[in-house]
């Protein structure tokens, strides 16, 4: 049994890895979205901006 904690250790530490890598990269790719998303409502600011409080 105390051949066990190591591995656990290292398969917890690669699922930590991974999570965070996906996270990045989740992130990257809606970074690339909100850009082409604020390209697209650049035409229809006035309208989203045009509040009436």
């Amino acid at each position: 049994m105390p051949q066990m904690s190591p591995y656990n250790w290292s398969i917890y530490f690669t699922l930590i890895v991974l999570f965070l890598v996906l996270m990045v990269i989740m992130n990257y790719f809606s970074n690339i979205q909100n850009i082409e998303k604020k390209n697209n409502f650049e035409l229809n600011k006035p309208k989203s901006t045009n509040w009436k409080w």
